[in-house]
């Protein structure tokens, strides 16, 4: 019965739910938190445009992104959709515990408080849903680039002579310190070596998920994608970048080259040449 009451309440809620945007209730972010409780958070400003740089574009006016914090992922959803965030989500709970104001709380939302002592709260001015979540957030200051050995496998010779193989080989320059301001959440988005391929028209730069405080993208994927077929099709280069702590972020960058059958046969080698570069940026002082 009360599966059946609570469906009913989220239908009546879904078809509800366009009336929200009106006044100043913005668009509510869930939250699935590390117990499976499911949390209905309206924002006291609209944070689309943030959550659209963390999690990717809205689909569509009116878009609900649900994030799951055990996961750090996040998914937008339609408003008629509502009805399966809990199950689908695996919630551990028959509603939600409500935060935002009292007069945003959408009718028929099924308000779940597990704790008797626990009430719906008010979120502080300013606070972004975010924040919320669990996460590691980096340290503006002083950080500096550590560069890892280049490990290669499958490679001929002649390829291998090519790339260095310690720091010691590379430009002064990208050693020297230099000051990074980080803004929460963070997103890689925000890292120089984004926005400067972006901005210099080097390199289209779409960063993914790819698990807990952690990013992947591919680097200079039209270059890649216009080799033939039969002339080393598939060779990719691509960057993985992951938050080890607020001091320390690893960048993981590999380069696979698929060799042409003739190249490989005259080379040497597996004909799938990987160069593997282990780096991490550390914060080294404010």
């Amino acid at each position: 019965m009360r599966r059946h009451i609570l469906a009913t309440s989220l239908f009546l809620l879904a078809t509800a739910f366009p009336s929200l945007a009106a006044g100043d209730c913005h668009d509510p972010v869930i939250s699935i938190d590390a117990d499976g409780q499911a949390e209905f958070i309206s924002p006291d400003r609209d944070v689309t445009r943030d959550m659209e740089s963390f999690y990717g574009a809205s689909p569509g006016p009116g878009s609900i992104l649900v994030v799951d914090a055990r996961t750090r992922r996040g998914t937008w959803i339609a408003p008629t959709d509502l009805p399966g965030v809990l199950a689908g989500f695996g919630a551990e709970s028959d509603g939600f515990v409500y935060a935002g104001p009292s007069h945003c709380l959408p009718p028929g939302l099924p308000v779940d408080l597990p704790d008797p002592k626990r009430s719906p709260e008010e979120l502080p001015p300013g606070k972004l849903p975010i924040e919320l979540f669990p996460g590691i957030e980096p340290q503006s200051g002083l950080w500096q680039a550590r560069l890892g050995d280049t490990r290669l496998d499958g490679c001929p010779a002649l390829l291998q002579q090519a790339f260095p193989a310690s720091p010691g080989a590379l430009p002064a320059e990208w050693l020297a310190p230099r000051k990074l301001e980080f803004e929460k959440p963070f997103h890689p988005d925000q890292l120089e070596m984004t926005g400067r391929l972006s901005a210099e028209g080097l390199s289209r730069i779409a960063w993914r998920s790819a698990g807990e405080n952690a990013w992947t993208t591919d680097v200079f994927p039209e270059l890649f994608g216009e080799i033939p077929a039969g002339q080393g099709a598939g060779s990719k280069l691509t960057w993985q970048l992951t938050l080890k702590s607020a001091s320390e972020i690893e960048h993981l960058s590999t380069l696979e080259i698929v060799l042409p059958r003739e190249a490989a046969a005259v080379l040497g080698g597996s004909g799938n040449c990987r160069m593997v570069s282990r780096n991490h940026w550390v914060r080294v002082s404010d």
